[in-house]
């Protein structure tokens, strides 16, 4: 199977549990949440991570595969959204690691949405266990593996925000994806 058709497969894939998080961060802020995945790529995770953003991991156990995702912004204009969830009063004053609890509920929506539509994907049970936010301290070599990521569009448009967040996951996983998809398509 082309390469190429892998990637668009796996972005529908992708797109299916954005959408489905989209919904429910609208449910949870009364606000319009847009979440589009943008692209997919394979690339060493320390070349993504220009600043210290916060990078929470999302554990799964399943058969067949066992998987981290990580999550984390790829700028600040997520905070705002973060900040809003907290109290809209703070919208324009807010510390970023007072927002630690937000960040870990809403990548948890978001990955566990996703991981949630590759594992019926995938026609498997998942076990999650709780997200935990990593560091390149605790991790460091984190930094020098490769991943496949997917970046995701964000909008809430009430506040005018908008960025992008990140999903990584590893090759793994993506071959256990590819092998799925191929076995659909050859029947």
């Amino acid at each position: 199977m082309p390469e190429k058709r892998i990637l668009n497969d796996l972005k529908e894939i992708l797109r299916l549990g954005a959408s489905q998080a989209a919904r429910v961060l609208a449910d949870l802020s009364g606000m319009t949440v847009e979440l589009k995945i943008t692209e997919i790529y394979k690339g060493v995770f320390g070349n993504r991570l220009e600043k210290p953003y916060f990078l929470m991991r999302q554990r799964v156990k399943g058969d067949p595969f066992n998987a981290n995702f990580y999550f984390t912004m790829l700028g600040k204009e997520f905070l705002k959204f973060l900040a809003v969830l907290e109290s809209p009063e703070v919208f324009n004053d807010y510390q970023e690691y007072d927002l630690v609890d937000s960040f870990l509920e809403v990548g948890n929506i978001i990955s566990g949405n996703i991981i949630s539509v590759f594992a019926s994907f995938m026609n498997t049970i998942v076990e999650f266990e709780l997200p935990t936010m990593v560091t390149v301290e605790q991790d460091p070599e984190l930094v020098k593996k490769e991943f496949f990521f997917t970046k995701v569009y964000f909008e809430i448009k009430e506040i005018e925000v908008h960025g992008y967040v990140l999903l990584a996951f590893d090759e793994k996983t993506y071959a256990a994806m590819v092998k799925r998809l191929e076995e659909i398509i050859n029947g």
